[in-house]
């Protein structure tokens, strides 16, 4: 009997073996190709890392409540916090939430925003800044955000100061604004600029956002050169 005949023979008299082991294999390459796509950090693998969990219709308006899909106490947290906020507002019935969020090498930045419904302002009523570890679900505070970047807060100073510089120039072209020179500018931003800046990350660049008085033309003015209250430090 020649060697093949003797493998189809072995075959034969082993059937129930063979394809208990082909099941087994089976099911192996499943499961690696499974734990391949897997994110170990994630709670819910089949959704994003920031997720709707809930819309409630407002007034026509959709307020949206987010969900930060991580595992982790501060996550935990955060995600009762924003929950509280939304159920409170919902039930007053004066504000909406919305958000927005950005999934970077390492960091995953969430803005909360609250809008008043009967309002046409063009910044929230409030907003949070969340950023976060993606691979510790740790919360990041604006300090351990600025050494991750390796940035000081004198940079972050000039940088801001030079965009609302710019922010000026433009208002004085536009004619929005007359006899006041930076130092009146100024002003409305407060003794330190630092004072309620946050902070969060996009396409792994560090931003801030710094509100602070601006004429109501250029809220308003799609053409102008740059994102309201949003600079991009590093």
């Amino acid at each position: 009997m020649s060697l093949n005949e003797n493998i189809k023979e072995n075959i034969k008299n082993n059937k129930i073996k063979v394809f208990v082991i082909l099941i087994v294999l089976v099911f192996a390459i499943i499961m690696i190709l499974i734990n391949k796509n897997k994110d170990e950090n994630k709670v819910y693998n089949d959704k994003d890392y920031i997720y709707v969990s809930e819309i409630i219709d407002i007034g026509g308006i959709k307020s949206k409540l987010p969900h930060i899909n991580l595992y982790g106490e501060e996550i935990d947290l955060i995600n009762k916090d924003i929950t509280t906020k939304y159920y409170t507002e919902n039930l007053i019935g004066e504000k909406y939430m919305d958000y927005e969020y950005y999934k970077n090498a390492n960091i995953l930045s969430l803005i909360v925003k609250l809008y008043y419904l009967e309002s046409n302002d063009f910044v929230p009523a409030s907003i949070y800044f969340y950023n976060i570890d993606k691979n510790t679900g740790k919360i990041l505070s604006n300090e351990e955000l600025l050494n991750i970047y390796n940035v000081s807060e004198l940079e972050i100073k000039n940088i801001l100061l030079e965009s609302i510089k710019e922010y000026y120039d433009y208002e004085i072209k536009m004619n929005y604004i007359s006899n006041c020179d930076f130092n009146c500018y100024k002003e409305g931003i407060g003794s330190d600029i630092l004072d309620n800046t946050s902070f969060y990350v996009k396409d792994n660049y560090l931003y801030a956002y710094k509100y602070f008085p601006i004429d109501r033309n250029l809220a308003y003015d799609d053409n102008a050169p740059f994102e309201l209250f949003r600079f991009k430090i590093k």
